[in-house]
């Protein structure tokens, strides 16, 4: 069974926090949806856990490992952005 685990992910753009510490488990076959407002840090969470950022402090685990600079548990991750659709 495959778990991703957020644990007090924080992201900051300067002095502009855009993430304060998520946590948050997400098992395997259950269904996730990011609801927010433009702005909100929905988009910066995702890149986070495909190694597109970094967080400025905390971390995402795969089955307890964590996703930063992880080539296996980044092979068995995908995000897909709406320019890949066009």
């Amino acid at each position: 069974m495959s778990k991703l685990e957020f644990k007090g992910v924080t992201r900051n753009f300067h002095a502009q926090k855009v993430l304060r510490g998520v946590n948050m488990t997400w098992n395997a076959g259950q269904m996730y949806g990011l609801l927010g407002r433009n702005g909100a840090g929905k988009s910066t969470l995702m890149k986070i856990v495909n190694n597109r950022l970094f967080p400025t402090a905390g971390k995402v685990l795969l089955d307890g490992k964590s996703v930063t600079e992880n080539a296996d548990a980044q092979n068995r991750i995908f995000l897909m952005s709406a320019a890949m659709l066009y």
